[in-house]
């Protein structure tokens, strides 16, 4: 029987090429036209929504997408669409609604089972997910994509053995499964097996050469870690150019010198890393120690509520003046003489509501500690001609701007604000719904290596954009992280 609604499978198949290939202009085009054909098809209109998507048009592909439930409210895939499009916009309780809704409409549809895992997972209920890939697993048995979600999911309640377990069986069932390669790769950089977890990542590169997850999982493991035997991988080879580079700078104490060598590590980093963007901005020197800061954060966002750990939790703030400054900075941090074994980072001020531009931090276990860490550090720097200003606070500036007297002191010594007994409940109840689990983390390397080299360039183009004078050093590179170059020239206009 001919179906009237639906353009010919030979139209979908070739759609669904565009779809794949991620032509997606073409793809909208195309879908936009057979449209005029058959207005009614539901998949059309699937179709051009993920064209939108794809294209980064998510309130377009949202409005589409409502339209097509309004056409025919039975038709599951809208369901499920408009449930990715809310994940990519972060509306993670709109797109469990669509999952579910996509589900009730057909109960046996594993792809909307596997989605609404994913969300429970960003909305950090992972054994709801955990129960959600069950039934997936009752739909379709050893699925590869059910089970490296759920090992995902067993990963991220550190649950490492069962993790492992799924991993394998989706490689097993896919030997092609890159992403499984990748995700069995983290799990032996948790349990401090470098080595396989190299080999994995490496692996799933040579099955997926610009599969950037992997490049950065690899990047990052190789920040805490020299590996003991030699592994082929232009990444690899590329952090260890860096890390001879990195221990130039350590060993000079001239500005000069020092924006020369950094210069050619990123000229080297710009020529060979590809694809290889980092998402982060902040150059740390890590202990074992977790601060479990996404936890905190989320309870201060959610309920308004400063956690009581933050309140015992003092840091050394360092506000530097040039780009120069702040990578001396970073080289006294990677110091393996450096006198205390505390977590210490630098970083470029992105907030909005943050002044300041380059900074550094070092988190302390108490005030005593704090203060000692301030006169530590007050001498070393003015022995190495930096200019900067430094002073001891308590937790985040966010918290400080919503209760300002959680960072005021008293006589200069106590600070006034106590952890009101109330809240311990709100955390309590926190606790019980989300599942943010304490960390065992590795220790960095006392020395750059290509992931600092990847945020350094990120320090470069934000010292262009307020316009540092000190940044003319690194006048010939491009720049490569546009968002941030704009940041920084808006923060400008903004003081």
């Amino acid at each position: 029987m001919l179906d009237h609604t639906n353009p010919s499978q030979h139209t979908l198949h070739r759609l669904q090429k565009f779809y794949t290939a991620g032509n997606s202009s073409i793809l909208l085009d195309e879908a936009n036209n057979a449209l005029q054909e058959y207005p009614n098809s539901m998949v059309l209109i699937n179709f051009i929504s993920a064209a939108l998507s794809q294209l980064g048009q998510y309130q377009e592909a949202i409005s589409k997408l409502l339209e097509a439930i309004e056409l025919n409210p039975d038709f599951p895939d809208s369901y499920n669409n408009l449930g990715t499009t809310y994940l990519k916009i972060g509306d993670v309780k709109s797109a469990i609604g669509m999952f579910k809704a996509a589900i009730d409409k057909n109960p046996e549809y594993a792809i909307a089972h596997r989605n609404l895992a994913k969300a429970y997972n960003e909305n950090n209920e992972h054994i709801k997910a955990i129960r959600i890939l069950k039934e997936a697993l009752e739909l379709e048995p050893n699925h590869p994509d059910t089970c490296n979600a759920m090992g995902q999911s067993y990963f991220l309640i550190r649950d490492f053995p069962l993790a492992m377990d799924y991993f394998m069986k989706a490689i097993k069932q896919d030997h092609g499964f890159f992403e499984a390669y990748n995700n069995l790769g983290s799990v032996f950089t948790e349990l401090g097996n470098a080595e396989s977890a190299a080999e994995c990542f490496i692996h799933s590169l040579k099955l997926a050469p610009n599969y950037l997850d992997a490049k950065l999982n690899l990047t990052e493991l190789l920040k805490t870690c020299k590996l003991t035997r030699y592994l082929e991988n232009e990444t690899v080879a590329l952090d260890n150019h860096c890390k001879v580079i990195g221990e130039n700078v350590q060993s000079v104490a001239d500005k000069s010198l020092i924006s020369k060598y950094i210069l050619s590590g990123l000229q080297s980093v710009q020529v060979r890393a590809g694809n290889l963007n980092t998402p982060y901005s902040q150059l740390y020197r890590r202990n074992t120690l977790d601060l479990n800061c996404k936890r905190h954060t989320k309870i201060f966002h959610d309920q308004d509520v400063i956690p009581k750990f933050c309140f015992s939790c003092f840091k050394v703030q360092i506000n530097i003046k040039t780009i120069l400054d702040l990578i001396k900075l970073s080289a006294l941090f990677y110091d393996p003489n450096f006198k205390y074994d505390i977590t210490r980072k630098c970083m470029i001020e992105l907030r909005p509501n943050v002044n300041g531009f380059y900074k550094g931090f070092l988190y302390c276990r108490d005030l005593n500690q704090a203060d000692e860490v301030s006169q530590y550090l007050s001498q070393k720097l003015s022995k190495e001609g930096v200019q900067f200003e430094l002073q001891v606070k308590r937790g985040c500036s966010e918290f400080s701007q919503k209760y300002r007297n959680y960072g005021e002191k008293i006589d200069g010594k106590t600070f006034s604000m106590k952890y009101p007994d109330n809240w311990k409940r709100t955390e309590t109840k926190f606790d019980k719904k989300f599942n943010f689990v304490a960390k065992t983390v590795i220790p960095s390397l006392d020395n750059y290596c290509l992931s600092d080299f990847l945020i350094i360039q990120k320090w470069v183009d934000y010292a262009k954009g307020i316009g540092d004078p000190t940044a003319s050093a690194f006048a010939s590179l491009e720049i490569q992280y546009q968002d941030i170059y704009q940041i920084a020239k808006n923060r400008v206009a903004l003081t």
